[in-house]
């Protein structure tokens, strides 16, 4: 099977708190959960 890595840049990622960092984690997760058929 072939495995890809998804990157995105996320511009002054090192100056956000942890509550954006989750924020930006947790919209992933849903974006993930939407292709959960087609990824594994």
């Amino acid at each position: 099977m072939r495995k890809f890595v998804i990157d995105r840049a996320l511009p002054g990622v090192g100056g956000l708190g942890n509550p954006e960092v989750g924020g930006a984690a947790h919209a992933s997760d849903e974006a993930l959960a939407e292709l959960a058929a087609k990824v594994q």
